[in-house]
């Protein structure tokens, strides 16, 4: 293989590589003093033609880096390190964004001891990593797999119980990647969540809308709660409506997935002497969901429910039924979907 560089830059393992986006690499590992520069240890940065420089004045950190990411021009490094930079608080992974290094978090979460980070991601705001850690910054559920995101980190996921973290204690795990609305995790892990399906590798939702359905203006029971799909199986509900009446469907999406997100709302509209009307509160929407430009956001956790009347004129006949496929769509990365059916039938 034939490189630029010479082929004594590096004094010891390169684990990590990616772009620095500007147009050459990173590098992590176990090595010190790349191509000869005092600082540039355990990470360096390409600049072109020959040359390797340190990340940072001084560099920064103390021991190996075995994985990294880049969102513009932030750099963030996992491994063994600690105190990166001096930064008592900056353990096992440390944030550099351009000039300065420092920790993720006002504490050391994942601390001095034999705890690592082997795999790391950026999603938007949100950094995901994962490794050999338990009940890291203290907190129970953070085994594993973590998510740095409003400034602090949080657990993804937990056990069946919900009382524990989602991968068995002592474990290790080793990657990490978003695919459409999903992050993948893989490592040693037979049973990730409790899961026995769940072996070496599993899936949790990153973004997802939970669309439900339910019949009047209050009451009733919604459903397709944490039922998904875009044909609205097993999330549908019926009216019976005499003809010059009116019944009416709400129609609630609630965050199913990890961030906040912003989702998209779309469906039919009037149609062969159904008259179909949406209401967000008093306001009508009617235009906005038929074209599917009528969008909010939501929080994880948090609903938006918008109501949909359907008037059945004198002239449909008695018997005939006319369905209404409701589907919200995430905006966000991998567009996850699902969809809801109201149905009228003309007495």
């Amino acid at each position: 293989m034939t490189g630029t560089a010479s082929t004594a830059s590096f004094s010891s393992e390169v684990s990590s590589l990616l772009p620095d986006g500007s147009g050459g690499p990173d590098v992590g590992g176990s090595f010190s003093n790349a191509a000869g520069v005092g600082a540039a240890d355990f990470v360096a940065r390409w600049t072109g033609g020959t040359s390797w420089s340190a990340v940072g004045a001084g560099g920064g950190l103390n021991n190996r880096v075995r994985s990294m990411a880049v969102s513009g021009n932030d750099l963030y490094v996992g491994g063994d390190f600690t105190n990166a930079a001096g930064d008592p608080n900056a353990d096992k992974v440390a944030h550099f964004n351009g000039s300065t290094w420092s920790a993720m978090g006002s504490s050391s979460e994942f601390g001095d001891g034999g705890n690592s980070i082997y795999g790391l991601i950026v999603d938007g705001p949100t950094v995901f990593v994962t490794g050999y850690f338990n009940n890291a910054g203290g907190q129970a559920k953070v085994d594993g797999i973590a998510a740095f995101k409003g400034g602090t980190w949080t657990n993804v996921g937990s056990n069946t119980a919900g009382t524990d973290g989602p991968i068995s204690l002592n474990t290790g795990m080793f990657a990490l990647a978003v695919v459409g609305s999903k992050l993948y995790l893989g490592g040693t892990d037979s049973s990730i969540g409790d899961g026995a399906q769940n072996a070496y590798a599993a899936s949790f939702r990153l973004r997802q809308p939970d669309g439900q359905v339910a019949t009047g203006t209050s009451g009733g029971t919604f459903a397709g709660n944490n039922v998904y799909n875009a044909t609205g199986a097993s999330q549908s509900r019926s009216l019976t409506v005499h003809r010059n009446n009116t019944g009416t469907f709400r129609i609630k999406v609630s965050n199913d997935g990890f961030t906040n997100d912003t989702f998209s709302l779309k469906g039919l509209g009037s149609s062969s002497g159904f008259t179909a009307t949406y209401k967000s509160g008093a306001t009508v929407v009617t235009a906005a969901v038929v074209a599917g430009t009528y969008s909010f956001s939501l929080a994880p956790g948090a609903s938006k429910t918008v109501t949909l009347s359907v008037k059945v004129g004198s002239g449909v006949s008695v018997g005939t039924s006319h369905s209404w496929l409701e589907t919200a769509t995430s905006t966000g990365l991998g567009a996850a979907k699902d969809a809801v059916k109201a149905t009228v039938k003309a007495s």
